[in-house]
């Protein structure tokens, strides 16, 4: 036999070339070894009408009459793979897909997108594999690129929810988001609640007709968020039974029962009578966006009412969110039944209502306060 390599004569019987080490039969190769965990097809002995079985994680699954039927059957296990070899970005879709993730509001699935985003460049790695250093080199990538703790806890929020359902499917034994390390909170500028003034100039430019105002004025008396009021729809409205179905973000604030003053009845009637699909809608119809209203219509509605929205450096002292504010802190100094309270604006607890909206700074209401007690 001569080598077809190095062209040098060879006995028949070798297999391989003893000079060039070139093979000289063709070699059986060896199939395509599966990743680990997807399960191995193989022939049991003796004769049987099904001799070719299929096994996972060590367990028997079936048998076929040919290697061929338990191909096929082991290749319809990929599509429902072991769940431990889950992507982060396999994870997410599920996760979307939840009904957690679907009654959210809008604004709160924009902010998560926008988390999601940070984690483009771990998206692909496995579920399992991934660990804290991964997670916290992306929060301290945010903190260089500028971004703050608000920012860092949204991307927080969005890992917890993920690594929950990832423990429910035993693909991880721990919650990751809790060992983060989060940038301290810079000091928040102080905001101010609504004044009488700022009230009666409102309601004077609504009663002019200014839709702007209106707006404002129905937040202010509903004590709801912005996101909230302009997602309610005209059927939830019910102006002679004096309520509106509403809410979101938390279970206690989520189809709440919101009464309506006598006072914002007329500019509810005006937007009724639009008939819109929408409550509080743009002139053309269209269902408001909140950061739109913010700089398009809330700001410029403040400059002509000459109501001051900045403080000395120029940043906003007074948002939208402040007449919800406005409405807690005028609750409380009013002395409005607890439980009433939380339900309206859609609490779980009292103490959220006084910790986190109460802005009392009315020294002499303070003072007469403070004389009870003793």
């Amino acid at each position: 036999m001569i080598c077809k390599k190095c062209h040098n004569v060879i006995k028949d019987e070798y297999a391989f070339c003893p000079i060039c080490g070139r093979a000289t039969k063709p070699q059986k190769r060896s199939p395509t070894r599966r990743p680990s965990g997807l399960g191995c097809v193989y022939k049991l002995s003796g004769k049987r009408q099904r001799p070719w079985a299929v096994q996972r994680n060590h367990k028997y699954l079936a048998s076929f009459a040919t290697q061929a039927e338990a191909e096929i059957f082991l290749g319809t296990l990929y599509e429902t793979a072991d769940p431990s070899l889950m992507t982060l970005q396999e994870l997410h879709e599920k996760w979307m897909e939840t009904a957690q993730y679907q009654d959210l509001s809008r604004d709160a699935q924009a902010n998560y997108s926008a988390a999601w985003k940070r984690m483009e460049t771990i998206k692909k790695e496995k579920v399992r594999s991934l660990k804290t250093p991964q997670y916290q080199q992306i929060i301290d990538q945010m903190v260089q690129d500028g971004l703050g703790r608000d920012s860092c806890e949204k991307f927080r929020s969005l890992l917890s929810n993920l690594c929950k359902m990832a423990m429910r499917d035993e693909i991880i034994d721990r919650n990751y988001a809790d060992l983060l390390e989060l940038p301290k909170a810079a000091p928040r500028k102080k905001k101010r609640n609504l004044s009488d003034e700022d009230i009666i100039r409102l309601l004077y430019a609504a009663d002019d007709g200014d839709r702007d105002a209106m707006l404002v004025l129905i937040l202010l008396y509903t004590g709801m968020r912005a996101g909230e009021l302009f997602a309610v729809k005209s059927s939830d409205v019910h102006l002679e039974e004096r309520y509106i179905i509403g809410g979101a973000k938390t279970d206690a604030g989520r189809n709440r029962s919101i009464p309506i003053r006598e006072e914002i009845v007329p500019y509810i009637d005006f937007f009724l009578s639009e008939n819109n699909r929408f409550l509080c809608h743009t002139p053309s119809g269209k269902r408001i966006d909140r950061n739109n209203f913010t700089k398009r219509n809330f700001y410029p509605l403040l400059d002509r009412l000459g109501i001051v929205h900045t403080n000395e450096a120029g940043e906003n002292i007074l948002t939208p969110h402040r007449c919800r504010h406005t409405y807690i802190s005028e609750a409380i100094k009013a002395k409005m039944a607890p439980e009433a309270l939380t339900k309206i604006v859609g609490h779980s607890s009292y103490a959220t209502s006084v910790d986190k909206y109460d802005d009392t700074t009315d020294l002499e209401y303070l003072r007469k306060e403070a004389e009870k007690g003793l």
